[in-house]
Protein backbone atom coordinates (compact mmCIF):
# COMPACT_ATOMS: atom_id res chain seq x y z
CA UNK A 1 0.00 0.00 0.00
CA UNK A 2 1.32 3.62 -0.74
CA UNK A 3 0.85 6.70 0.70
CA UNK A 4 1.02 10.27 -1.48
CA UNK A 5 1.22 13.52 -0.10
CA UNK A 6 0.09 16.39 -2.17
CA UNK A 7 2.91 18.69 -3.22
CA UNK A 8 0.81 21.71 -1.87
CA UNK A 9 -0.37 20.11 1.67
CA UNK A 10 2.99 17.91 2.39
CA UNK A 11 4.03 19.69 5.27
CA UNK A 12 0.79 20.32 7.06
CA UNK A 13 -0.38 16.68 6.22
CA UNK A 14 2.87 15.61 7.68
CA UNK A 15 2.70 17.51 10.98
CA UNK A 16 -0.84 15.95 11.07
CA UNK A 17 0.66 12.19 10.49
CA UNK A 18 3.13 12.92 13.45
CA UNK A 19 0.83 13.95 15.67
CA UNK A 20 -1.04 11.02 15.12
CA UNK A 21 1.83 8.62 15.34
CA UNK A 22 3.03 10.39 18.40
CA UNK A 23 -0.22 10.12 20.07
CA UNK A 24 -0.80 6.56 19.53
CA UNK A 25 3.05 5.89 20.74
CA UNK A 26 2.26 8.26 23.77
CA UNK A 27 -1.11 8.65 24.50
CA UNK A 28 -2.88 11.65 24.58
CA UNK A 29 -1.13 14.74 27.10
CA UNK A 30 -1.20 14.59 30.67
CA UNK A 31 -3.81 17.60 32.20
CA UNK A 32 -2.07 19.43 34.57
CA UNK A 33 -3.60 19.73 37.78
CA UNK A 34 -3.95 23.51 38.42
CA UNK A 35 -4.32 24.13 42.15
CA UNK A 36 -5.23 27.87 43.08
CA UNK A 37 -3.63 30.18 45.24
CA UNK A 38 -5.76 33.02 46.74
CA UNK A 39 -4.61 35.97 48.59
CA UNK A 40 -6.07 38.96 49.85
CA UNK A 41 -4.18 40.80 47.57
CA UNK A 42 -1.14 40.86 45.28
CA UNK A 43 1.65 42.43 47.30
CA UNK A 44 5.22 41.63 47.08
CA UNK A 45 4.59 39.13 50.69
CA UNK A 46 1.91 37.18 48.52
CA UNK A 47 3.00 34.88 45.57
CA UNK A 48 2.18 36.78 41.75
CA UNK A 49 3.35 36.57 38.43
CA UNK A 50 5.12 39.45 39.33
CA UNK A 51 7.64 38.67 41.93
CA UNK A 52 10.22 35.43 42.47
CA UNK A 53 8.27 33.24 44.62
CA UNK A 54 5.72 33.42 41.69
CA UNK A 55 8.53 32.91 38.93
CA UNK A 56 9.23 29.80 40.68
CA UNK A 57 5.95 28.34 41.07
CA UNK A 58 5.32 29.02 37.61
CA UNK A 59 8.07 26.93 36.51
CA UNK A 60 7.38 23.88 34.94
CA UNK A 61 10.82 22.77 35.13
CA UNK A 62 9.60 22.07 39.01
CA UNK A 63 5.72 22.26 39.17
CA UNK A 64 3.47 20.24 36.56
CA UNK A 65 3.49 17.26 34.64
CA UNK A 66 6.76 15.74 34.80
CA UNK A 67 7.86 18.83 37.56
CA UNK A 68 11.00 17.85 39.29
CA UNK A 69 9.21 18.56 42.86
CA UNK A 70 5.42 17.83 42.16
CA UNK A 71 2.49 17.55 39.32
CA UNK A 72 0.94 20.35 40.21
CA UNK A 73 0.80 23.65 38.70
CA UNK A 74 -0.41 26.76 40.26
CA UNK A 75 -2.52 29.85 39.61
CA UNK A 76 -2.58 32.76 41.81
CA UNK A 77 -6.17 35.48 42.37
CA UNK A 78 -6.09 38.35 44.42
CA UNK A 79 -9.83 38.11 46.13
CA UNK A 80 -9.50 41.94 47.00
CA UNK A 81 -11.23 43.27 50.52
CA UNK A 82 -14.85 42.47 51.50
CA UNK A 83 -14.21 38.40 50.19
CA UNK A 84 -17.11 35.94 51.70
CA UNK A 85 -16.50 32.37 51.65
CA UNK A 86 -18.49 32.31 48.47
CA UNK A 87 -15.84 34.24 46.73
CA UNK A 88 -13.23 32.04 47.68
CA UNK A 89 -15.44 29.23 46.36
CA UNK A 90 -16.35 31.01 43.30
CA UNK A 91 -12.58 31.42 42.57
CA UNK A 92 -11.20 28.10 43.06
CA UNK A 93 -9.19 28.81 46.04
CA UNK A 94 -7.69 25.60 47.14
CA UNK A 95 -5.00 27.60 49.57
CA UNK A 96 -5.02 30.74 51.49
CA UNK A 97 -1.68 32.73 51.57
CA UNK A 98 -1.10 35.12 54.00
CA UNK A 99 1.85 37.16 54.10
CA UNK A 100 3.43 40.29 56.00
CA UNK A 101 -0.40 41.73 56.60
CA UNK A 102 -1.36 44.05 59.85
CA UNK A 103 -4.28 42.42 61.79
CA UNK A 104 -6.28 45.29 60.22
CA UNK A 105 -6.35 44.00 56.82
CA UNK A 106 -8.99 41.66 57.50
CA UNK A 107 -12.28 42.88 58.46
CA UNK A 108 -14.60 41.03 61.27
CA UNK A 109 -16.68 39.78 58.60
CA UNK A 110 -13.71 38.85 56.69
CA UNK A 111 -12.00 36.90 59.01
CA UNK A 112 -15.27 34.94 59.60
CA UNK A 113 -15.50 33.86 56.05
CA UNK A 114 -12.24 33.21 55.81
CA UNK A 115 -12.84 30.70 59.21
CA UNK A 116 -15.74 29.23 57.18
CA UNK A 117 -13.85 28.25 54.68
CA UNK A 118 -10.58 26.62 56.87
CA UNK A 119 -13.45 24.73 58.34
CA UNK A 120 -14.64 23.13 55.23
CA UNK A 121 -11.29 22.07 54.08
CA UNK A 122 -9.24 25.24 53.48
CA UNK A 123 -5.58 24.89 53.25
CA UNK A 124 -3.79 28.09 54.86
CA UNK A 125 0.24 29.48 54.32
CA UNK A 126 0.02 31.66 57.39
CA UNK A 127 2.94 34.17 57.81
CA UNK A 128 2.65 34.81 61.82
CA UNK A 129 5.90 37.71 61.51
CA UNK A 130 5.40 39.09 64.79
CA UNK A 131 2.07 40.37 67.62
CA UNK A 132 0.02 42.87 65.07
CA UNK A 133 1.08 41.16 61.79
CA UNK A 134 -0.82 37.69 62.44
CA UNK A 135 -4.39 38.07 61.75
CA UNK A 136 -4.43 34.93 59.82
CA UNK A 137 -2.34 33.41 62.60
CA UNK A 138 -4.66 34.12 65.40
CA UNK A 139 -7.45 32.87 63.36
CA UNK A 140 -5.64 29.99 63.54
CA UNK A 141 -5.19 29.80 67.21
CA UNK A 142 -1.30 30.23 66.73
CA UNK A 143 0.24 32.24 69.58
CA UNK A 144 3.48 34.38 69.79
CA UNK A 145 5.51 34.85 72.51
CA UNK A 146 6.16 38.37 71.82
CA UNK A 147 9.75 38.40 72.24
CA UNK A 148 11.88 41.07 70.49
CA UNK A 149 12.52 41.53 67.24
CA UNK A 150 15.16 41.98 64.77
CA UNK A 151 18.47 40.37 63.53
CA UNK A 152 18.71 37.24 60.93
CA UNK A 153 18.75 33.63 62.47
CA UNK A 154 19.28 30.44 61.00
CA UNK A 155 16.91 27.25 61.52
CA UNK A 156 17.46 23.64 61.57
CA UNK A 157 14.91 21.64 59.38
CA UNK A 158 13.30 18.87 61.50
CA UNK A 159 14.39 15.88 60.50
CA UNK A 160 11.22 13.71 60.45
CA UNK A 161 9.81 16.11 58.70
CA UNK A 162 12.70 16.20 56.14
CA UNK A 163 12.21 12.48 55.48
CA UNK A 164 8.66 11.98 55.42
CA UNK A 165 6.83 15.08 53.69
CA UNK A 166 9.77 17.57 52.23
CA UNK A 167 12.56 14.67 50.45
CA UNK A 168 13.86 17.13 48.33
CA UNK A 169 14.85 19.46 50.87
CA UNK A 170 18.91 19.51 50.26
CA UNK A 171 21.15 21.52 52.85
CA UNK A 172 20.75 21.54 56.78
CA UNK A 173 20.25 25.13 57.21
CA UNK A 174 17.05 27.31 56.77
CA UNK A 175 17.47 30.79 56.94
CA UNK A 176 15.33 33.86 58.57
CA UNK A 177 15.17 37.07 56.91
CA UNK A 178 16.22 39.53 59.63
CA UNK A 179 13.11 39.81 60.62
CA UNK A 180 11.14 38.91 63.71
CA UNK A 181 12.47 36.20 65.91
CA UNK A 182 9.32 35.11 67.93
CA UNK A 183 8.48 31.90 68.72
CA UNK A 184 5.20 30.12 69.39
CA UNK A 185 4.61 30.22 72.95
CA UNK A 186 4.30 26.64 74.12
CA UNK A 187 4.66 23.38 72.26
CA UNK A 188 2.21 22.52 69.70
CA UNK A 189 -0.13 20.02 69.04
CA UNK A 190 -0.47 16.58 67.79
CA UNK A 191 -1.97 17.79 65.00
CA UNK A 192 1.56 19.75 64.11
CA UNK A 193 4.88 18.82 63.08
CA UNK A 194 7.76 21.29 64.47
CA UNK A 195 9.73 22.74 60.56
CA UNK A 196 12.15 24.02 62.65
CA UNK A 197 13.50 25.58 66.20
CA UNK A 198 15.89 28.61 66.94
CA UNK A 199 19.45 27.79 67.53
CA UNK A 200 20.05 29.07 70.70
CA UNK A 201 21.69 32.83 71.30
CA UNK A 202 20.90 34.02 68.00
CA UNK A 203 22.11 37.40 67.79
CA UNK A 204 21.99 37.63 71.32
CA UNK A 205 17.99 36.40 71.72
CA UNK A 206 18.55 33.66 73.99
CA UNK A 207 15.30 31.04 75.27
CA UNK A 208 13.64 30.06 72.03
CA UNK A 209 14.84 26.60 72.57
CA UNK A 210 12.16 24.29 72.78
CA UNK A 211 9.84 26.64 71.02
CA UNK A 212 8.79 26.11 66.93
CA UNK A 213 9.43 29.09 65.18
CA UNK A 214 7.94 27.34 61.92
CA UNK A 215 4.93 24.01 61.78
CA UNK A 216 3.49 22.00 59.04
CA UNK A 217 0.55 19.91 59.47
CA UNK A 218 -3.33 19.95 59.93
CA UNK A 219 -3.49 21.68 56.40
CA UNK A 220 -1.62 24.48 57.54
CA UNK A 221 2.11 25.66 57.42
CA UNK A 222 2.98 28.66 59.59
CA UNK A 223 6.03 30.35 60.15
CA UNK A 224 6.98 33.60 62.47
CA UNK A 225 9.29 34.80 59.87
CA UNK A 226 7.37 35.52 56.71
CA UNK A 227 10.49 36.44 54.90
CA UNK A 228 11.61 32.47 55.43
CA UNK A 229 9.53 31.77 52.19
CA UNK A 230 8.61 35.34 50.28
CA UNK A 231 12.44 37.48 51.41
CA UNK A 232 14.28 37.38 47.95
CA UNK A 233 17.73 38.46 48.55
CA UNK A 234 17.77 37.24 52.21
CA UNK A 235 15.91 34.11 52.39
CA UNK A 236 14.29 33.13 48.37
CA UNK A 237 16.93 33.74 45.66
CA UNK A 238 15.86 35.74 42.69
CA UNK A 239 14.74 34.32 39.20
CA UNK A 240 12.98 31.35 38.73
CA UNK A 241 15.40 28.75 39.42
CA UNK A 242 15.18 26.80 42.98
CA UNK A 243 18.99 26.73 44.11
CA UNK A 244 18.99 27.38 48.28
CA UNK A 245 17.88 25.18 50.82
CA UNK A 246 14.99 28.05 51.33
CA UNK A 247 13.66 27.63 48.11
CA UNK A 248 13.28 23.80 48.19
CA UNK A 249 12.08 24.23 51.65
CA UNK A 250 9.09 26.78 50.41
CA UNK A 251 8.73 24.31 46.90
CA UNK A 252 8.26 21.61 48.62
CA UNK A 253 5.86 22.67 51.27
CA UNK A 254 3.46 24.19 49.30
CA UNK A 255 3.70 20.94 46.93
CA UNK A 256 2.91 19.05 50.44
CA UNK A 257 -0.09 21.57 50.85
CA UNK A 258 -1.22 21.34 47.51
CA UNK A 259 -1.56 17.29 47.68
CA UNK A 260 -3.84 18.43 51.01
CA UNK A 261 -5.77 20.72 49.90
CA UNK A 262 -6.91 18.15 46.55
CA UNK A 263 -6.68 15.07 48.02
CA UNK A 264 -7.78 15.67 51.47
CA UNK A 265 -4.67 13.96 52.80
CA UNK A 266 -2.34 14.98 55.41
CA UNK A 267 1.14 13.65 55.45
CA UNK A 268 1.72 14.42 58.67
CA UNK A 269 -1.07 12.08 59.95
CA UNK A 270 -0.26 9.58 57.80
CA UNK A 271 3.52 8.98 58.73
CA UNK A 272 3.77 9.69 62.56
CA UNK A 273 2.47 6.05 63.77
CA UNK A 274 3.34 4.47 66.74
CA UNK A 275 5.03 1.41 66.99
CA UNK A 276 5.43 -1.75 69.01
CA UNK A 277 8.16 -1.55 71.72
CA UNK A 278 7.50 -4.49 73.57
CA UNK A 279 9.35 -7.09 70.98
CA UNK A 280 12.67 -8.53 71.68
CA UNK A 281 15.19 -7.23 69.87
CA UNK A 282 17.13 -9.73 67.84
CA UNK A 283 20.63 -9.20 66.24
CA UNK A 284 22.37 -11.09 63.86
CA UNK A 285 25.67 -13.16 65.98
CA UNK A 286 27.78 -12.24 62.75
CA UNK A 287 28.13 -8.96 60.71
CA UNK A 288 30.48 -8.03 57.81
CA UNK A 289 31.06 -4.75 56.97
CA UNK A 290 33.67 -3.04 54.80
CA UNK A 291 35.60 -0.30 55.69
CA UNK A 292 35.51 2.66 54.11
CA UNK A 293 38.18 5.52 52.36
CA UNK A 294 38.12 7.05 56.09
CA UNK A 295 38.90 3.24 57.97
CA UNK A 296 35.58 2.84 59.37
CA UNK A 297 32.46 1.76 58.83
CA UNK A 298 29.40 2.64 60.14
CA UNK A 299 26.79 -0.15 61.60
CA UNK A 300 23.07 1.20 61.18
CA UNK A 301 20.07 -0.28 63.19
CA UNK A 302 18.28 -0.77 60.14
CA UNK A 303 20.56 -3.71 59.47
CA UNK A 304 20.82 -5.08 62.78
CA UNK A 305 17.43 -5.11 64.15
CA UNK A 306 15.32 -4.34 60.64
CA UNK A 307 12.36 -6.30 62.42
CA UNK A 308 12.05 -4.07 65.46
CA UNK A 309 10.34 -0.46 64.91
CA UNK A 310 13.87 0.64 66.25
CA UNK A 311 13.11 4.96 64.06
CA UNK A 312 10.05 4.67 66.48
CA UNK A 313 10.86 3.08 69.88
CA UNK A 314 14.48 4.38 69.48
CA UNK A 315 18.03 2.12 70.28
CA UNK A 316 21.34 2.70 70.63
CA UNK A 317 24.77 1.19 69.75
CA UNK A 318 28.15 0.72 71.31
CA UNK A 319 31.01 -1.28 70.00
CA UNK A 320 33.45 -2.65 72.48
CA UNK A 321 37.44 -2.74 72.64
CA UNK A 322 38.02 0.89 72.33
CA UNK A 323 36.19 1.27 68.96
CA UNK A 324 34.21 4.53 68.77
CA UNK A 325 30.97 5.06 70.04
CA UNK A 326 27.87 6.67 69.15
CA UNK A 327 25.32 6.80 72.57
CA UNK A 328 22.21 8.54 72.99
CA UNK A 329 22.23 12.07 75.10
CA UNK A 330 19.17 14.44 75.93
CA UNK A 331 15.66 13.40 76.86
CA UNK A 332 13.52 10.72 76.37
CA UNK A 333 11.34 12.78 74.06
CA UNK A 334 14.38 13.25 71.85
CA UNK A 335 15.08 9.90 71.88
CA UNK A 336 11.92 8.40 70.58
CA UNK A 337 10.61 9.24 66.62
CA UNK A 338 14.02 9.64 65.56
CA UNK A 339 14.99 8.24 62.08
CA UNK A 340 18.35 10.21 62.00
CA UNK A 341 20.79 8.00 60.02
CA UNK A 342 23.48 9.90 61.71
CA UNK A 343 22.46 9.74 65.00
CA UNK A 344 22.54 7.43 68.26
CA UNK A 345 20.65 4.73 66.24
CA UNK A 346 24.28 3.88 64.15
CA UNK A 347 27.90 2.94 65.58
CA UNK A 348 31.27 3.64 64.04
CA UNK A 349 33.86 0.67 63.92
CA UNK A 350 37.79 2.06 63.04
CA UNK A 351 40.30 -0.62 61.71
CA UNK A 352 39.92 -3.78 60.42
CA UNK A 353 39.30 -6.46 63.04
CA UNK A 354 36.35 -8.02 64.80
CA UNK A 355 34.27 -6.33 67.57
CA UNK A 356 31.54 -7.05 70.33
CA UNK A 357 28.44 -4.79 69.11
CA UNK A 358 25.48 -4.16 71.87
CA UNK A 359 22.14 -3.04 70.67
CA UNK A 360 19.44 -1.27 73.52
CA UNK A 361 16.49 -0.07 72.90
CA UNK A 362 15.43 2.97 74.42
CA UNK A 363 12.23 2.42 75.63
CA UNK A 364 13.19 -0.66 77.99
CA UNK A 365 17.06 -0.51 78.77
CA UNK A 366 16.70 -3.92 79.68
CA UNK A 367 16.10 -4.97 76.17
CA UNK A 368 19.58 -5.82 74.52
CA UNK A 369 20.99 -8.04 72.08
CA UNK A 370 24.53 -8.41 71.05
CA UNK A 371 26.48 -9.73 68.23
CA UNK A 372 29.62 -9.63 66.18
CA UNK A 373 30.71 -7.16 63.63
CA UNK A 374 34.00 -8.43 61.32
CA UNK A 375 35.33 -4.84 59.57
CA UNK A 376 37.86 -5.75 56.30
CA UNK A 377 39.59 -3.35 54.90
CA UNK A 378 39.08 -4.59 51.01
CA UNK A 379 41.15 -1.58 49.22
CA UNK A 380 44.33 -2.03 48.03
CA UNK A 381 47.33 1.03 48.63
CA UNK A 382 47.35 2.79 45.44
CA UNK A 383 50.90 4.30 43.98
CA UNK A 384 50.86 8.18 44.16
CA UNK A 385 54.31 9.45 43.64
CA UNK A 386 57.43 7.04 41.65
CA UNK A 387 60.98 8.25 41.44
CA UNK A 388 61.98 8.86 37.97
CA UNK A 389 65.27 7.73 36.10
CA UNK A 390 68.44 9.37 37.95
CA UNK A 391 72.02 8.71 36.38
CA UNK A 392 73.99 11.10 38.44
CA UNK A 393 74.57 12.90 41.77
CA UNK A 394 75.50 16.38 43.18
CA UNK A 395 79.15 16.20 45.01
CA UNK A 396 80.71 18.95 46.85
CA UNK A 397 83.80 19.62 44.89
CA UNK A 398 82.35 19.00 40.81
CA UNK A 399 78.92 19.70 40.66
CA UNK A 400 76.89 17.16 39.35
CA UNK A 401 78.68 13.89 38.19
CA UNK A 402 77.48 11.05 36.19
CA UNK A 403 77.64 7.24 38.04
CA UNK A 404 80.38 5.68 37.16
CA UNK A 405 81.45 2.19 37.70
CA UNK A 406 82.71 2.64 40.87
CA UNK A 407 79.73 3.72 42.48
CA UNK A 408 77.53 0.53 41.56
CA UNK A 409 78.50 -0.87 45.05
CA UNK A 410 76.91 2.62 46.52
CA UNK A 411 74.09 3.02 44.70
CA UNK A 412 73.29 -1.08 45.06
CA UNK A 413 70.81 -2.13 47.51
CA UNK A 414 72.18 -4.99 49.55
CA UNK A 415 69.34 -6.69 49.82
CA UNK A 416 65.28 -6.52 49.92
CA UNK A 417 64.69 -3.21 52.00
CA UNK A 418 61.43 -2.16 53.66
CA UNK A 419 59.73 0.91 55.00
CA UNK A 420 56.61 2.50 56.07
CA UNK A 421 53.79 4.93 54.89
CA UNK A 422 50.92 6.67 57.27
CA UNK A 423 47.98 6.89 55.06
CA UNK A 424 48.68 9.37 53.56
CA UNK A 425 51.73 8.34 52.17
CA UNK A 426 54.16 10.20 54.45
CA UNK A 427 57.27 8.37 55.69
CA UNK A 428 57.17 7.07 59.34
CA UNK A 429 60.27 7.55 60.70
CA UNK A 430 62.71 5.28 61.46
CA UNK A 431 61.05 2.60 59.23
CA UNK A 432 63.45 2.39 56.52
CA UNK A 433 65.05 -0.98 57.07
CA UNK A 434 69.11 -0.38 56.47
CA UNK A 435 71.16 2.97 56.99
CA UNK A 436 72.31 2.80 53.15
CA UNK A 437 68.88 2.80 51.92
CA UNK A 438 68.01 5.56 54.18
CA UNK A 439 70.89 7.52 52.85
CA UNK A 440 70.19 6.39 49.44
CA UNK A 441 66.30 7.03 49.70
CA UNK A 442 66.56 10.73 51.09
CA UNK A 443 70.18 12.46 49.08
CA UNK A 444 70.18 10.31 45.89
CA UNK A 445 67.39 8.56 44.56
CA UNK A 446 64.18 9.15 46.04
CA UNK A 447 61.48 7.06 47.14
CA UNK A 448 58.14 5.57 46.10
CA UNK A 449 54.69 6.83 47.69
CA UNK A 450 51.65 4.60 48.31
CA UNK A 451 49.02 5.78 50.11
CA UNK A 452 45.76 3.62 51.47
CA UNK A 453 42.54 4.06 53.65
CA UNK A 454 44.20 2.33 56.61
CA UNK A 455 47.49 3.33 56.72
CA UNK A 456 50.19 1.64 57.80
CA UNK A 457 51.69 0.95 54.67
CA UNK A 458 54.81 -1.83 54.23
CA UNK A 459 56.61 -1.04 51.19
CA UNK A 460 59.58 -3.32 50.17
CA UNK A 461 62.02 -2.14 47.43
CA UNK A 462 64.44 -4.74 45.64
CA UNK A 463 67.22 -3.75 42.80
CA UNK A 464 68.16 -6.17 39.60
CA UNK A 465 71.00 -5.13 37.56
CA UNK A 466 71.36 -5.30 33.99
CA UNK A 467 74.79 -4.77 32.66
CA UNK A 468 73.79 -5.16 29.02
CA UNK A 469 75.41 -7.03 26.24
CA UNK A 470 78.99 -5.70 26.47
CA UNK A 471 79.93 -5.63 30.30
CA UNK A 472 83.12 -3.55 29.24
CA UNK A 473 81.17 -0.86 26.47
CA UNK A 474 77.54 -0.80 27.79
CA UNK A 475 76.01 0.95 30.86
CA UNK A 476 74.85 -0.67 33.48
CA UNK A 477 71.14 -0.40 34.80
CA UNK A 478 69.76 -0.86 38.17
CA UNK A 479 66.05 -1.50 38.29
CA UNK A 480 64.43 -0.74 41.35
CA UNK A 481 61.15 -2.06 41.99
CA UNK A 482 58.70 -0.51 44.49
CA UNK A 483 56.09 -2.92 45.96
CA UNK A 484 53.59 -1.71 48.92
CA UNK A 485 51.07 -3.85 51.11
CA UNK A 486 48.59 -2.88 53.72
CA UNK A 487 48.90 -4.09 57.47
CA UNK A 488 45.04 -4.53 58.00
CA UNK A 489 44.84 -7.48 55.11
CA UNK A 490 48.14 -7.50 53.59
CA UNK A 491 46.40 -6.41 50.65
CA UNK A 492 49.00 -6.13 47.79
CA UNK A 493 48.91 -2.69 45.66
CA UNK A 494 48.09 -3.35 42.13
CA UNK A 495 50.38 -0.93 41.41
CA UNK A 496 54.18 -1.00 41.22
CA UNK A 497 57.26 1.48 40.70
CA UNK A 498 59.73 0.99 38.40
CA UNK A 499 62.95 3.45 38.70
CA UNK A 500 65.96 3.20 36.75
CA UNK A 501 69.41 4.41 37.93
CA UNK A 502 72.01 4.57 35.12
CA UNK A 503 75.18 4.34 35.57
CA UNK A 504 77.82 5.58 32.47
CA UNK A 505 80.76 2.90 31.23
Amino acid sequence: MKYFLPKQQSGRHLRYWLFLCLLFLFGPLAEAQIVTICSQTAGGYNPSVSNDVGLKLSNLANFGPGGAICDYQFTFVAVGDGFTKATLDANGCMIWWSGYEPDAAYTESEMNELKSWIADGGVVIAGCDSPGYDPVCELLELELSGLPSGGAGVSQINVDLQDSCFPNVMGEDIYNGGGALDAFTEETASQYLVVSRLVSNVNGVSGLNGLATSLFGDGIFATTDVNMFTGVGCCITDGPELTSTNDFFLANAICVLATDADTGVNCIEESVEEGDCTENLICPGQLNVSLQDDCSARLNAASVVGGYDWEYCGVYMTIEDGVDEEAPNGDDDDLKNDGDSDGFNQAVVTGCGTYKYVVTSVSDPNNTCWGYITAEDKKAPVLEYCPSTVSGWSTYDYGFQDFVCDDIEKLLLDGPVTYKLDKDGNLIEGSISTHQAKWLFKYVTGYAEFTDNCGDITVTVEDVVNYGYDKDCDDVVITRKFTAVDACKGLTSPDICYQDIVIRK
